[in-house]
C-alpha cells in the first residue's frame, strides 16, 4: 500500500530527498554563478547579529534535533510534532549562537584542569544513564571510574568527552555568572515557606455575574459602544485568515487495540521478579515514557496532586514494593511500584505500555487516505470525502495566520503554515498531515489580508463586553448587600445564600498557591482566607470572573521552629529557582536585543519556484 510503504521507508525517502535537494542547490549554483552569500550551494538561511547561519549548519543541527525527537517518541512523531520540533530546533540554534557570542564578549574560557575535574565528578547525562555504569538502576561512580581506568578506552571517545566539557563548562560558568547576584533573605524564605505550607478551609459562595444577573438588569447605550470602539480600535484588528476545506480520518485506537495493550502490560508485569534491576530492564525495553525508561522506570518523588487521579489512587494505596495491576490512564497502561511513601509524597517507578493502532487498523486508514487523495486529485475534496465511508468533511473552515489551531482538526500548525505559504495556490491540495487526532488533508479555498472590522461588525461583541462589566458591578453590589444583612441580622452564610438562591460550598484544605474551584488561583478571595480567623466572614471578594463571600472554617499555621529545621535547604531551593528565572529573563533580553533574521521561508520559496523537492523538516 502506498501510505504504509511511505511510512515504513521514511528514512530512505528522507535521505533521497535530502540528496536530491543538495543536488538541486549545486545545480542552481552552477547555473547562476556566484550570486552572493544568500544563495548558491550553501546559502545563508539566517543571521544572528552579524553571524551567518548557512544551510549546512542549520540542516546538521535540525537533523540532530529531529533524531532526538524520534528517539523520545513512543511511535513515529506526527507531522504536527515534527513541525513544532523544526521551530524548537531553530530557537535552540539561535540561542546557542547568542550564548557563544556572549561567552566571547565576556572572555569566558575553560582550563584543562577544570575539564579533568569535571570528567571525574560530573559525567555527561548520556553516560550516567548508560546501563553499563549503573547498579540497580542507579548511576554507579565506581563502575564509571573502573571503565576509564581500564586502558581500553578509545581516543575518539576521550576526544568527544573533552569537546563536550569544552562546550558545556563555559556555559555553566556563564549561568553561574548571571545568577551569582541572586540572594534570598531569611525573612523572604520564611514568607515563601508560609505560602507553600499554611492551609485554610472555607465555606463560601461564588456568584457568577453572567449567570445570576439578567441582561435586563443592565443597559448599554450606543454612545458607550462607540466610545469603547474608538478607544480600543486596534484591539479588534484581525490577522490574515485562510478558508479551508478539511477532510479528517480518525486514528483513535480501537477496542481490540486497547485489549492488545492490556495483554502486553500483563506480560510485562509477569516478567518482573521484583528487583530494581529487573524492573529497570523491562522499563527500558517496554516503556513508552522515554524519560523515565532511560532511568529504569524511576519517576522519582511525586505528590498526590501531581498525578492523574487513577494513578494517584493506586500509588497511595498499594503496599510498598508491590507492582500494581495495569492501570489505564491517558493513552496507555501503567505498571506502578512504590519504593517509599510518606504522607502525600512517594518515590515511584512506572512502566507505560502504550495503546497503539494495530497494523490492520493502520492498513484501513492508509487505504482510505490513498483513495481520498486519488479522488480529490481527479475531482475535488468534497466529492472525494463523500465517496469514502468513515471520512469527516468540513467546509469553509476559517484559520488565522497567528494560530496553529484548525477547528475540527485540533493543533495543526503545519497545515496553517501550508495555507499561508505564498507558493500554495488557491484550490491547492495539501498532503495528508498527521496530529494526535488523526490524518487531515486540506484544500485552500481562499485567503484574506489583515483587517480592522467596522463598528457595525463588532458592535454586538462590544455591547456584550460592556454588559458583562455592568453585570459584575451589579453582582458585587448584591453580594455587599448580602454581607451587610448577614452582619446586621447575625444571620448565617447558608441562610443568606438560601434567600438569594446561591449555592454554598465547602473547600478542601488549600494553600495560597493552590487552585480552588469557584475561587481561582492567586485571587483576592484565596489570599483573604489566610488573613481571617475561624468563624469570620468576608466579602465581596474578587474570585476571577466571580464575586465571593468567605467564611473561614479552619486554618493551619506553621511555626518558626518548623521553618528553622529546613531553612537552609529551603533557601537553597529558592535561590536555585530564582536563578533559573533570572537566567530565563536574561536569555529573553538577549534575544530581544539581538538582530535575528530568519530566511528559511525565503529559501523554501526559491526552492518551490525552482521545482526542487523539500527535504525532511527543512
Amino acid at each position: 500500500m502506498v501510505m504504509r510503504s511511505l511510512r515504513e521507508n521514511t528514512k530512505w525517502i528522507m535521505l533521497i530527498l535530502t540528496v536530491a535537494f543538495v543536488g538541486w542547490l549545486v545545480f542552481d549554483w552552477v547555473q547562476s554563478g556566484q550570486r552572493g552569500g544568500g544563495q548558491g550551494a550553501n546559502p545563508v538561511v539566517g543571521m544572528v547579529n552579524d553571524r551567518e547561519i548557512r544551510y549546512s549548519e542549520w540542516n546538521r543541527h535540525l537533523q540532530q534535533y529531529l533524531q532526538q525527537v524520534r528517539s523520545q517518541a513512543s511511535g513515529a512523531p506526527t507531522d504536527e510534532r515534527m513541525n513544532e520540533a523544526r521551530e524548537q530546533a531553530w530557537t535552540q540554534l539561535v540561542t546557542e549562537i547568542l550564548v557563544q557570542q556572549e561567552l566571547d564578549r565576556l572572555g569566558i574560557e575553560v582550563t584543562d584542569a577544570e575539564i579533568r575535574q569535571a570528567f571525574r565528578t560530573s559525567p555527561p547525562p548520556q553516560l550516567r544513564q548508560n546501563p553499563a555504569f549503573q547498579t540497580n538502576g542507579q548511576f554507579d561512580p565506581q563502575k564509571y571510574r573502573q571503565f576509564f581506568q581500564s586502558g581500553n578506552v578509545s581516543n575518539q571517545l576521550l576526544t568527544q568527552l573533552e569537546q563536550y566539557y569544552r562546550d558545556v563548562l563555559p556555559r555553566t560558568k556563564l549561568v553561574r555568572l548571571v545568577g551569582e547576584g541572586v540572594y534570598v533573605s531569611e525573612e523572604e524564605a520564611w514568607e515563601r515557606y508560609r505560602m507553600q505550607n499554611e492551609t485554610a478551609r472555607v465555606r463560601y459562595v461564588s456568584v457568577s455575574p453572567t449567570s445570576t444577573v439578567a441582561d435586563s438588569a443592565v443597559s448599554v447605550s450606543s454612545s458607550e459602544v462607540e466610545s469603547h470602539y474608538r478607544d480600543h480600535r486596534e484591539r479588534f484588528r484581525q490577522p490574515p485568515t485562510a478558508t479551508l476545506h478539511v477532510v479528517s480520518i480518525s486514528a483513535a485506537p480501537t477496542s481490540s487495540d486497547t485489549a492488545a495493550a492490556r495483554a502486553r502490560a500483563d506480560s510485562a508485569r509477569e516478567r518482573i521478579t521484583g528487583t530494581d534491576a529487573e524492573f529497570a530492564r523491562v522499563a527500558r525495553e517496554v516503556s513508552a515514557d522515554s524519560a523515565s525508561a532511560a532511568n529504569g522506570g524511576l519517576l522519582g518523588q511525586v505528590t498526590r496532586g501531581s498525578l492523574p487521579q487513577p494513578l494517584a489512587d493506586v500509588v497511595f494505596s498499594i503496599p510498598e514494593g508491590e507492582i500494581s495491576e495495569p492501570v489505564a490512564a491517558g493513552r496507555g497502561f501503567h505498571l506502578l511500584r512504590v519504593d517509599q511513601r510518606q504522607g502525600d509524597t512517594a518515590t515511584v517507578r512506572d512502566i507505560v505500555v502504550p495503546i497503539e493502532l494495530s497494523r490492520s487498523a493502520e492498513d484501513v486508514i492508509f487505504a482510505k487516505m490513498d483513495t481520498v487523495e486519488s479522488l480529490a486529485l481527479e475531482s475535488d475534496l468534497a466529492q472525494a470525502a463523500g465517496s469514502v465511508e468513515g471520512i469527516r468533511f468540513q467546509e469553509s473552515v476559517q484559520v488565522e495566520e497567528t494560530s496553529s489551531f484548525v477547528p475540527g482538526a485540533g493543533p495543526l500548525g503545519v497545515g496553517v503554515d501550508w495555507a499561508f505559504n505564498p507558493t500554495t495556490s488557491i484550490g491547492g491540495l495539501s498532503q495528508f498531515y498527521e496530529n494526535a487526532s488523526g490524518y487531515h488533508i486540506l484544500e485552500l479555498v481562499g485567503r484574506s489580508p489583515a483587517t480592522t472590522p467596522s463598528l457595525e461588525q463588532v458592535e454586538s461583541r462590544i455591547r456584550q463586553t460592556l454588559r458583562d462589566r455592568k453585570k459584575a458591578d451589579v453582582a458585587r453590589q448584591r453580594v455587599q448587600e448580602a454581607v451587610s444583612r448577614l452582619r446586621e441580622e447575625n444571620a448565617s452564610l447558608p441562610q443568606v445564600a438560601a434567600a438569594r438562591g446561591w449555592e454554598v460550598r465547602e473547600s478542601e484544605s488549600f494553600t495560597r498557591t493552590d487552585f480552588v474551584p469557584g475561587l481561582g488561583r492567586g485571587t483576592e478571595a484565596v489570599g483573604a482566607a489566610f488573613g481571617m480567623q475561624p468563624g469570620q466572614v468576608q466579602g465581596p471578594l474578587s474570585a476571577g470572573d466571580n464575586v465571593a463571600i468567605l467564611e473561614l472554617l479552619e486554618k493551619s499555621e506553621v511555626s518558626r521552629q518548623e521553618f528553622e529545621a529546613v531553612k537552609g535547604q529551603f533557601q537553597r531551593q529558592l535561590v536555585s529557582q530564582l536563578q533559573q528565572q533570572w537566567l530565563s529573563q536574561w536569555m529573553q533580553a538577549l534575544r530581544e536585543e539581538a538582530d535575528v533574521q530568519d530566511m528559511r521561508d525565503r529559501l523554501d520559496q526559491q526552492r518551490a519556484q525552482g521545482g526542487g523537492r523539500q527535504a525532511a523538516g527543512i
